[in-house]
């Protein structure tokens, strides 16, 4: 894993508990430009990890802390992204779902409390569409890693 610490996180309160996974498109046309932006103190957004078109995987926040990816939602949960432009042609890659699948086998295993995985636009619905604008995303590819709680 690359890391590309960035300012916009906060300490995740003694209280939280994390319960689900939430999966996003950056949708910037390369990993490079999500990497700056989360640098630049206009962002105040983060994602925990980014998967390249590549597989390769950079961490912005650690699981212990909140990263700034899914307003109202920060608190319990982990942010995931896949570099994709969330445009309704570009596919995830091959790599993209195979990184994608192992991170968030260690996160349910890290962290047993785990009970879903959803998209962003599944917690924000009038603002998001992300992941669901790449073209093979599927969501029960990723539920299925849950086991018993599909």
């Amino acid at each position: 894993m690359i890391d590309c610490v960035t300012p916009h996180q906060s300490i995740r309160p003694a209280s939280a508990v994390i319960t689900h996974i939430i999966l996003h498109c950056d949708t910037s046309p390369i990993e490079r430009a999500t990497i700056e932006w989360f640098k630049n103190p206009k962002a105040k957004a983060s994602y925990h990890v980014l998967i390249g078109r590549d597989g390769r995987t950079y961490r912005f926040v650690e699981d212990t802390r909140m990263a700034w990816h899914a307003k109202g939602n920060n608190r319990d949960s982990l942010g995931l992204a896949f570099s994709n432009r969330n445009n309704g042609s570009e596919q995830l890659t091959a790599a993209q779902i195979a990184v994608a699948k192992r991170v968030i086998q260690n996160w349910l295993r890290g962290f047993p409390t785990i009970r879903t995985i959803v998209g962003h636009k599944d917690v924000d619905p009038k603002r998001k569409s992300d992941p669901y604008g790449a073209p093979n995303f599927n969501l029960m590819d990723f539920k299925e890693l849950l086991g018993r709680y599909v």
